[in-house]
């Protein structure tokens, strides 16, 4: 199941990228209407989403764990379709949820700071996702995408300088 979903992301990576490109005025066919609108959650959830989800719940061993993975991708692909009735960002909602669910039994297992701090960016990746469905403006929606992606990272940093023993000072 994970190598079908990380191919999907990887997909949504390209797609994304793609679109980045057509919004700096590269001469690349648009092949969809929609497509330069779509860059920003091609690459935050279709790619970012996906893998990100992905790893944990592969960590984690959860069957249903692969809901947040395949929601990201169902969720970017009704997106890419054309269906904007709000359809696929609720299952990116949905999606969102999920991973935060895997990083809720994480905690059980590890309560960590990084763990913690990644679900936070989860609780990002909800609040900014519901706001667009509600339909806000994404000039709105951005800043809470750029959250979950920013403390994604810190939370893989914390994991990381977790291995390396730092001292109390270098935590912090």
């Amino acid at each position: 199941v994970r190598f079908p979903l990380l191919a999907l992301g990887l997909a949504s990576l390209v797609a994304g990228v793609w679109a980045g490109l057509l919004r700096f005025g590269w001469g690349l066919p648009a092949g969809r209407a929609n497509l330069i609108e779509l860059h920003g959650p091609l690459l935050v959830f279709g790619f970012l989403g996906t893998v990100i989800s992905l790893e944990r719940a592969v960590a984690l061993r959860r069957s249903w764990g692969y809901l947040a993975p395949a929601g990201t991708l169902l969720g970017t692909g009704l997106l890419f379709a054309g269906i904007r009735q709000g359809a696929g960002e609720l299952v990116l909602l949905l999606a969102g949820c999920v991973l935060v669910a895997l990083f809720v039994v994480i905690l059980r297992i590890h309560a960590t700071a990084a763990t913690t701090t990644l679900m936070l960016g989860a609780l990002l990746w909800i609040a900014g996702d519901a706001l667009w469905l509600h339909g806000d403006p994404l000039v709105q929606v951005v800043p809470w995408w750029a959250g979950f992606l920013v403390l994604t990272i810190v939370g893989a940093r914390l994991e990381l300088a977790a291995l390396g023993r730092l001292t109390r000072a270098g935590r912090l």
